[in-house]
């Protein structure tokens, strides 16, 4: 994904069914970063990249997102994460469904995104770990 451009890649010779799912989690995360930037206007560039932690949480909500009404409607395939997201836990629960919970109450889209970077910042910085590719 090129974040400055919006614009992103895409294999060739790509199944229709994840030619959906890459062109849905790369638009995503083009409409995740400018309402994240309307709200945390202060968050350097550097952060939207990875290893940083607003990146980090930008590719978790994809899951919780896509696979939440209207989206989950639209499209077919049930999309997730990196593995690694699914196996880090909070006290016996997976963060995954903690955060699938957040985006599914009835509160703003502002609201979800802090709640939920809230939560991810605390339990990623008590367990100092870092989110890995597949």
């Amino acid at each position: 994904m090129y974040l400055d451009s919006f614009s992103f890649s895409v294999s060739i010779g790509v199944d229709e069914l994840k030619l959906f799912e890459v062109c849905a989690h790369e638009t995503l995360h083009f409409l995740w970063f400018e309402k994240w930037k309307k709200i945390h206007p202060e968050t350097k560039r550097r952060e939207y990249d990875s290893p940083y932690l607003v990146w980090q949480y930008s590719e978790m909500v994809t899951d919780p997102i896509l696979n939440n009404k209207p989206f989950s409607d639209m499209f077919s395939f049930s999309k997730r994460g990196y593995d690694s997201f699914y196996e880090i836990d909070d006290n016996g629960c997976k963060v995954m469904d903690n955060l699938r919970k957040i985006y599914s109450t009835d509160i703003s889209i502002e609201e979800k995104i802090n709640e939920g970077f809230e939560y991810i910042n605390q339990i990623l910085s008590n367990k100092e770990r870092t989110i890995t590719k597949k």
